[in-house]
Order: structure tokens, then C-alpha cells, then sequence
């Protein structure tokens, strides 16, 4: 054990090589930086110095060149020397187990937009993993918003869903919370997800495709209630999307009781060659209040399930 890193580094640093001289260097550049940076003066020089001890650094002892790139990382980062690093950064959050700790360095020091662009630069890196992509997704759905949904579009074969789904649920972002549930199949949360936040979630073209994806039959008949109280308009197009999957008595009910028949006076035309009792009754009402009677002889003649 070198006494010098362990001082400088910890012992945990230099204890996973103890053969080799990894924390030594680590710690003399972190000393180096912590001499000169806390100085007024930022010469080239010193910078020059300070990037050749960390390259020798690297090519002597490879191993162990992620603990060299943090502390000088964070060292870079206290100074306010943000290109230097993120440039040590790159270094670090290719390795998905250190992402973590250099995000919440950054963010606790509240240098968010400098810890963004340090993710989105490690975007094109040859090494880029999940990890990545989903932390910058997480940083875009806390501070800078406008941002996400794009994001989300661009990778979404390369995010961790169901993490950026919690973070989206926290922060209130509807929308792009609808997004990824349909990237992860989760058609039933989608469509609940744009009854319940309509305003900035709901789409008609959207919801058509989703609710007929449901596994609970329920959802059809909410998001009918939905369509009736809100987009009445829409109402008989979003139904012939669903006829197929519905429990056509059923339907017959729910309207019956609101007194809202004749808003669906097409979908049981169009439903009534399954000559259900529930629906020719309800058509034939239909024909009556509006005297159609030449309708009403045709319907009788040709379904007798009345």
C-alpha cells in the first residue's frame, strides 16, 4: 500500500492493485491540481503538465486510469475548469458503474447544464451503453424539458424504460409518460394515462391505435365515458375502432341510461347483423322517434331478435 495515495485517494483506491503504483499517480496529479488550480493563475503551461502526467499516468498503469480520470474529473469541476473535465469525464461514465456518482457530483454542485452536455457528448462514444442515454433522458426530464421528447424518439431502443417511465411520472411529463408506455407495450396505462391527463396527453389518433391494444376490456368502455363527456364529436369514429372487441348489449346500457342513444345511432346500424336483442330493440326505438317507418319494416323483416 503506497502511504501517499492512501492519504491522498483513500484506501480503497489503491487496494485494488497493489502491485502497481496506480494511487501514487492519482494522487500526485490530484495534488497537482489541488496546489495550483486553488491559484488565481491557469497558465497552459500548468494545464499542459497536468494532462502529460495524467497520459503517462494512463499508459503505465491501465487498470486502474478510471480512478486518475475521476480525481481529476472532480478537481476540474470544483475549479471550474468544465472542458478539461469533461474531457476526464468521457473517460468515467463509459463505465456504467460510475456513472452515478459523476452525475451526482455535478448535480449537487448544481453545474446541471455542464453535466448535460457532458452525456450528450458521451452519446457518440464507441462505448456508450444504456446507461447513458437513459441518465441524459432523466437530466432532460428534470431541466430542460423541450428536450425530452425528442430524445425519447431519437433512442428509444437504447434507454432503460421503465426508470425514464418513473422519472416522467414524478416530473409530470404526460405526454412523453404515454410515449413510453407504448414503446414498452404497456397499452393499458397509455390510454388510462391520456383519459386522466387529456389536456397534453391525449391524442385522438393516438388513443385509437393504443385502446384497441388493451388487455382490460374496461378500458374500452372508459374511454367511450371519455369520448362522450369530452370529444362527443369523436365519439363514433373512436367506436368503429373498437366494435369488434365491445359487448354490444353492454353498450346499448351505458348510453340507454345517459339518454345519449341516438349519438350512436351509426354504431348499431353497423352492429346489428348480429341480431342482438339489446341492440335491435334500441335500434328500433331510434327509427320510431325519427318516423321512420320504412326503416323501421326493414329492420324488423331482416332481424327478428326482438
Amino acid at each position: 500500500m503506497c502511504r501517499l495515495a492512501g492519504k491522498v485517494l483513500g484506501t480503497a483506491a489503491c487496494e485494488r492493485q497493489p502491485h502497481n503504483c496506480c494511487g501514487c499517480a492519482a494522487a500526485a496529479v490530484h495534488m497537482h491540481l489541488g496546489g495550483h488550480f486553488a491559484s488565481p493563475l491557469r497558465s497552459p503551461t500548468l494545464i499542459g503538465g497536468l494532462w502529460a502526467s495524467a497520459a503517462a499516468a494512463q499508459r503505465s498503469m491501465p487498470l486502474c486510469i478510471s480512478v486518475l480520470h475521476a480525481q481529476v474529473c472532480f478537481a476540474c469541476v470544483e475549479e471550474g475548469e468544465f472542458k478539461l473535465a469533461q474531457l476526464c469525464g468521457l473517460n468515467i461514465i463509459v463505465n456504467a458503474d460510475d456513472l452515478d456518482e459523476v452525475s451526482e457530483f455535478y448535480q449537487r454542485r448544481g453545474h446541471f447544464d455542464q453535466l448535460m452536455s457532458l452525456m450528450e457528448s458521451g452519446l457518440g462514444l464507441e462505448r456508450a451503453h444504456m446507461g447513458i442515454f437513459t441518465e441524459l433522458g432523466i437530466l432532460y426530464a428534470k431541466f430542460k424539458p423541450d428536450k425530452l421528447m425528442e430524445h425519447l424518439k431519437l433512442f428509444g431502443k437504447r434507454l432503460n424504460i421503465p426508470r425514464l417511465i418513473r422519472v416522467c411520472e414524478e416530473q409530470g411529463h404526460w405526454k412523453e409518460l404515454v410515449h413510453l408506455y407504448i414503446q414498452y407495450d404497456e397499452y393499458d396505462n397509455a390510454a388510462h394515462c391520456m383519459i386522466a391527463h387529456s389536456p397534453v396527453a391525449w391524442e385522438h389518433v393516438t388513443f385509437k391505435d393504443v385502446v384497441i391494444k388493451v388487455s382490460n376490456v374496461d378500458v374500452y368502455y372508459k374511454g367511450i365515458r371519455f369520448y362522450l363527456q369530452e370529444h362527443p364529436e369523436l365519439l363514433a369514429d373512436v367506436m368503429k375502432a373498437m366494435e369488434v372487441r365491445l359487448d354490444h348489449a353492454r353498450v346499448v346500457l351505458m348510453f340507454r341510461k345517459d339518454g345519449a342513444l341516438p349519438l350512436i345511432k351509426d354504431y348499431l346500424l353497423n352492429v346489428q347483423k348480429t341480431n342482438i336483442l339489446e341492440v335491435n330493440e334500441a335500434v328500433n326505438e331510434l327509427l320510431i322517434d325519427e318516423e321512420d317507418f320504412e326503416g323501421l319494416r326493414s329492420s324488423i323483416t331482416t332481424h327478428d331478435n326482438f
